[in-house]
């Protein structure tokens, strides 16, 4: 041993042997370490040694080391404080002798010397890839799954008390996407890089992997053992499908498999990774709107990975509190002589063949609305809405180019009331039952509300995304009151709302709630019957008690002049406002002007100045104060 040792007890010694890993030992004090080392004697953890019987020893560093190189490294000082030396020493002498299963991968060497300085087991071993699967052996019957991303890092889905082997007690829960270390993951539990499906799926590139996976940080999932769990995750993110050999489905259960859109497709499991299903000719079973009622069904026999596809997917025997389910070797027999056999499928979807099976008896809890429901449907960034009329109807408020869900290129057109077939509207998106005022608004007689929306067919409106879309229809359809809660209005907004012949300010405070100026007997107008002067006073309310059934949109009109203050001075300012009595001029002092106070520091009227203008250009600005009153009806035209 060439080199100078100048260690102190409790630091860690790495020792370069011959190949790929290190060998790690504790120093204890006068030329002694404490190793974890293989029956062997070898602890450099060659492949050959993966995993065998290990043992804790102590023995003179000289022996130790050998002719190797060593250092001391305390590689992990910075990330944890490490115990005190007494303790380390003392910890570590305790072990001696003790027999421990050695693995490379998960409890070699390092793991041990870092364990007695840090009490945490930690290696840096490690050589997984970056986009690899890392399979970790929990105690019980599942395991979990994580995916790295480079850095000591993994990317995995647990679920809501943190604990994701998939114990049955937690079999469905919330869950949520994280990102941790690569060793507080594993813990003390065995693991390995497990690409489990490279023989069968393409694998996405690693960049593309580690790049999605991270995007998915902090997603909340809905976490379940048999439909979407950790393993799900991982191959998603590894495979772009979402695959787990976990499934602990029994012959004779139904599969929910979750399609894009508005259906459910349904199997019968007959074990052995098959079930047999009823698919149109295309092979979609899902009750896309084209294959309604247009084409006719097979029953077929399949893989339920090749059905499941990147579908979420779940065992719902969904009938077995009303009905008796059949033995299972009855309802797999029967599901197997129905190969080949064919329908219509108007009459007979995928989920009446799957209940048929199990419980002899055909039925389907497909869509279950009632007239006069809303329906909102999931398109992009907002909901197109619909009224549901009964007999698979619906009538919405579409625009010329059937966009109705709010994009920018659909801000303002003309638009025409539909009446049209539910799946041909819903398409292949998601879409639900959404009566979203009920609980504030008292819902009209559902004869009433189809009776008006049918009415309405054919008629041609102004569509707005944010005065007037097709969700201010659907509710004023269903509570005879038009209200979006599409409105995207920041804090410190002035909102500008068309009245008949001028136009009422407010100032979003957020919270769905403005602040504005009214005057006496609170009217909302500016313009009155007494149109000079008279008493005003601010009020805070709810913005769609304020909009009504009027079309509005944010315009912070003098942003382009001037510099808006911060949204929170103008919020404050604005709630300060409140319940104060203001004199309230049509011309001097408006509803205009305290918005534009407001936001801008500074009182405005848009309206007054174009009033003025076009009342009294004319005559001269002499003209200005002869009459209060004809510049109220130049503004109230």
């Amino acid at each position: 041993m060439a080199q100078t040792f100048k260690g102190k007890p409790g630091d860690l010694i790495q020792i370069f042997r011959d190949g790929p890993y290190q060998h790690w030992a504790v120093y204890i004090r006068e030329n002694e370490v404490v190793h974890f080392t293989t029956d062997g004697g070898d602890s450099s953890g060659s492949s050959e040694l993966l995993s065998s019987n290990g043992k804790v020893k102590r023995e003179k560093i000289t022996d130790v080391v050998g002719n190797h190189r060593y250092q001391v490294n305390n590689l992990l000082d910075e990330k944890y404080d490490a115990r005190k030396p007494m303790t380390i020493v003392k910890e570590a002498c305790e072990m001696m002798d003790s027999e421990l299963q050695y693995n490379v991968a998960t409890y070699n060497s390092k793991h041990f010397a870092i364990e007695m300085r840090y009490g945490k087991a930690e290696s840096r071993q490690f050589k997984g890839n970056k986009g690899d699967l890392i399979q970790i052996f929990r105690d019980g019957p599942y395991q979990h799954w994580a995916v790295y991303i480079g850095k000591n890092e993994v990317v995995h889905l647990v679920n809501e008390g943190g604990d994701s082997s998939g114990s049955s007690e937690l079999l469905s829960s919330n869950g949520k996407v994280k990102i941790e270390k690569f060793a507080d993951v594993v813990g003390n539990d065995r693991h390995q890089v497990n690409n489990l499906l490279d023989d069968m799926y393409k694998a996405r590139m690693p960049m593309t992997i580690v790049k999605e996976a991270r995007d998915m940080m902090d997603s909340e999932l809905q976490y379940n053992v048999d439909t979407y769990n950790s393993e799900h995750f991982a191959t998603e993110m590894r495979y772009d499908k979402a695959e787990s050999r976990q499934f602990n489905g029994k012959p004779g259960d139904l599969i929910k498999i979750f399609r894009d859109g508005p259906y459910q497709q349904w199997a019968v499991y007959i074990g052995e990774n098959e079930v047999v299903h009823f698919t149109t000719d295309g092979g979609q079973s899902s009750g896309s709107s084209e294959l309604l009622s247009s084409s006719t069904g097979k029953v077929k026999r399949e893989k339920l990975t090749d059905v499941v596809g990147n579908h979420r997917h779940q065992v719902n025997n969904l009938l077995d509190d009303i009905y008796k389910a059949r033995e299972p070797s009855i309802i797999v027999e029967e599901a197997c002589e129905m190969v080949g056999r064919e329908y219509t499928v108007d009459t007979y979807n995928c989920a009446h063949f799957a209940i048929e099976m199990r419980y002899g008896k055909a039925e389907s809890r497909q869509f279950k609305g009632k007239p006069g429901d809303l329906i909102e449907i999931f398109r992009g960034p907002y909901q197109h809405w619909a009224v549901y009329i009964g007999e698979n109807e619906v009538v919405h408020f579409t625009t010329e180019g059937d966009q109705s869900s709010g994009s920018l290129e659909s801000l303002s057109s003309r638009a025409e009331v539909k009446r049209e077939k539910l799946t041909d509207v819903v398409g292949n998106h998601r879409f639900k039952v959404n009566i979203l005022l009920d609980k504030s608004r008292k819902a009209r007689e559902p004869s009433v509300i189809v009776k008006e929306a049918c009415a309405m067919v054919g008629r041609e409106l102004s569509y707005n995304v944010a005065t007037y879309n097709c969700e201010h229809f659907a509710v004023e359809m269903r509570y005879g009151k038009a209200e979006s809660r599409q409105f995207k209005g920041k804090p410190g907004d002035l909102i500008e709302i068309s009245r008949w012949g001028y136009q009422h300010w407010a100032v979003y405070i957020g919270e769905n709630e403005v602040v504005h100026l009214v005057n006496e007997g609170g009217l909302l107008s500016c313009a009155s019957s007494n149109p000079g002067s008279s008493n005003g006073k601010v009020l805070r309310q709810k913005f769609a008690n304020v909009v009504s059934n009027d079309r509005y949109q944010v315009n912070n009109l003098l942003d382009d002049s001037r510099k808006a203050r911060d949204p929170s001075v103008i919020v404050k300012e604005a709630c300060v406002m409140v319940g104060r009595e203001l004199q309230y001029d049509i011309v001097s002092y408006n509803c205009e002007h305290f918005a534009t106070e407001m936001r801008y520091g500074k009182a405005n009227s848009w309206q007054v100045f174009k009033a003025l203008f076009t009342g009294f250009s004319a005559v001269g600005v002499s003209a200005v104060g002869v009459s209060v009153a004809t510049v109220a009806k130049c503004v109230s035209k």
